[in-house]
């Protein structure tokens, strides 16, 4: 069906088509094998417990390749579950890797910048991550 998963950042929002092919016993059929694609949206969040931002992807729509739209909001939960058991929520990267310490000579010590909030923001086609700081004695 020519779909690739793949990002793209659209009207303030991170969408994404995920490209999926697989196979589930049917009882009597036997094996039956599938493939298609799903729209999905993914939301970003700082969890302050973890101290990480995090994704999370929300699938929308499911197409089957050969398989009619009937039961669709079926599919989508059912792709839907497979995301969370496999995917959500997915740490992009912690506080702690965009922390720093900054020497302060005259002072004889250093300064540790450590984050402590996060706001992600989608401008004109390109992911900002808003970072909030305190300073700390190192």
């Amino acid at each position: 069906n020519g779909v690739k998963t793949a990002v793209r950042f659209e009207d303030g929002r991170i969408v994404a088509p995920l490209a999926f092919s697989g196979s589930y016993s049917a009882g009597l059929l036997g094996c039956v094998r599938f493939n298609g694609w799903a729209n999905s949206v993914v939301t970003l969040e700082y969890d302050r417990g973890r101290q990480a931002l995090l994704a999370r992807v929300r699938v929308t729509d499911v197409q089957l390749s050969g398989v009619p739209r009937l039961g669709n909001s079926f599919l989508v939960n059912m792709v839907q579950s497979s995301v969370d058991r496999k995917f959500n929520p997915y740490e992009l990267f912690k506080a702690e890797q965009v922390s720093a310490i900054v020497p302060i000579k005259a002072a004889g010590g250093s300064l540790r910048l450590r984050p402590t909030d996060m706001r992600p923001e989608i401008i004109q086609g390109a992911l900002r991550v808003y970072l909030t700081y305190e300073f700390v004695k190192a």
